[in-house]
């Protein structure tokens, strides 16, 4: 066992699962956010926002969080992906990604290994504290509608957001994820 690897569990299965959903939040509206070694401690939103919840079929939707590292100009770069399908073709769901394609956002990705990442955020490199400042957040780029061809081709929408930050996802525990929830009105 090596140094990188020592005193840590082999992780058993639980690195696949997919996702069932995120739940979607304005950047702008987070109120208090802090982070310690990769996991988010505290997170609360300003009073009166909106945080969405977004569930999604089995097998439709994903969530990429890819770092490239540059060692000539010393910089981290985290290109996160969140593909969320939407299968209806409702007047709400276009309001919405209208809505959506406006602000940046956060997201609270849901595992369905009950795992939950937030994205969207990134920190000071000099105190190593989450910077909303500094941090890019979600921005819906591609609202796709398609009807399909069959009667058993997917129908709806499938929306596409990008985040480019400077640290990898952070790890949010249910009970403070489920909490921005309660400012929903």
């Amino acid at each position: 066992m090596c140094d990188l690897t020592q005193g840590k569990d082999k992780l058993c299965r639980n690195g696949f699962s997919g996702i069932y959903g995120a739940i979607l939040g304005e950047l702008s509206n987070i109120d208090t956010i802090e982070a310690s070694g990769g996991v988010v401690t505290d997170m609360t939103m300003k009073n009166g926002t909106q945080a969405f919840l977004f569930k999604v079929q089995d097998g439709t939707s994903n969530f990429d969080d890819n770092m490239t590292n540059s060692r000539p100009n010393g910089t981290v770069t985290v290109m996160q992906t969140l593909l969320l399908s939407n299968l209806d073709y409702e007047t709400a769901t276009r309001n919405t990604a209208m809505e959506l394609s406006e602000v940046e956002l956060f997201a609270v990705v849901l595992y369905k290994n009950g795992k939950r990442k937030l994205a969207g955020v990134s920190i000071d490199k000099a105190t190593g504290d989450i910077d909303l400042d500094l941090s890019g957040g979600f921005m819906l780029d591609t609202a796709n509608a398609a009807s399909g061809v069959q009667k058993s081709d997917k129908a709806g929408d499938d929306w596409s957001f990008t985040a480019e930050e400077n640290v990898k996802a952070f790890t949010i525990s249910k009970e403070i994820s489920d909490s921005l929830l309660d400012y929903v009105s």
